[in-house]
């Protein structure tokens, strides 16, 4: 799978990937839906700290592409939600002695 890193103007290190879902793969907020039509060919992936986009389909020859591009790539995706921290059971249940 390719990877790569990058610096933005502001400083900030993007971690870039490939996705390719397997056949089949479902959407993770609603676990019937199949998943959507766009990223079913795969999608980059680019995540900073605090931060994740996700781009599809997948340029071509992407990882040759210089940081200045992938940059530019990061902006135009979209922006992806934090999923939501399910809670355990008996997390945040013990009380200090």
């Amino acid at each position: 799978m390719p990877y790569r890193q990058f610096e933005d103007a502001q400083g900030h290190t993007w971690d870039v990937w490939e996705v390719r879902p397997s056949a089949g793969k479902r959407s993770t907020t609603d676990p019937k839906a199949p998943l959507e039509a766009t990223l079913a060919l795969g999608w980059l992936c680019f995540e900073r700290a605090g931060e994740k986009r996700r781009l599809a389909p997948i340029p071509n020859e992407w990882e040759s592409l210089s940081d200045g591009e992938l940059v530019d790539l990061s902006l135009s995706g979209d922006l992806v939600k934090p999923r939501s921290r399910v809670k355990r059971i008996g997390e945040g249940d013990a009380k200090a002695s």
